[in-house]
């Protein structure tokens, strides 16, 4: 092997290191939500299917472009591209820093929310001819 096949190769792993390592929280929310709608629920308590210390989570589109933030005064890029199909979710920590996860309605399901508070990221079950999940209308329960 010679020291440029050499080099290339352990770039090219490198970047795979890092990309797995990097997407590991959204991959385990996608499965996580998964497992949820394969054992029927109705409701999506999604504090317990995306680990952190978020306090915010916020569905933007990648339709709606950069999205302004006034509690924390701070712009934030869609999670999802800009096609139809997809979603993406910004889980915002007190000091401004985030995790995103976006996937594909393929995933068998999709999101419905401007920002939430984490205390009230509680999503239910509207289906008609896909599952979309929105907010939990009466809260505290």
């Amino acid at each position: 092997m010679t020291l440029k096949t050499f080099v290339a190769i352990s770039v090219a792993a490198l970047l795979m290191a890092w990309y797995w390592s990097s997407t590991k929280a959204e991959r385990e929310f996608i499965f996580n939500v998964q497992l949820e709608i394969e054992r029927g629920a109705n409701e999506l308590d999604l504090p317990k299917l995306m680990k952190g210390n978020w306090e915010t989570v916020c569905s933007i589109h990648g339709y709606d472009g950069p999205t302004y933030i006034k509690k924390y005064d701070r712009t934030y890029s869609p999670a999802g591209a800009a096609q139809d199909g997809v979603w993406g979710l910004t889980f915002i920590s007190q000091d401004g820093s985030y995790e995103s996860a976006a996937g594909s309605r393929k995933n068998g399901f999709n999101f419905d929310f401007g920002c939430l508070d984490r205390d009230d990221a509680k999503l239910v079950r509207k289906t008609e001819n896909e599952v979309m999940w929105v907010p939990h209308i009466g809260k505290g329960s």
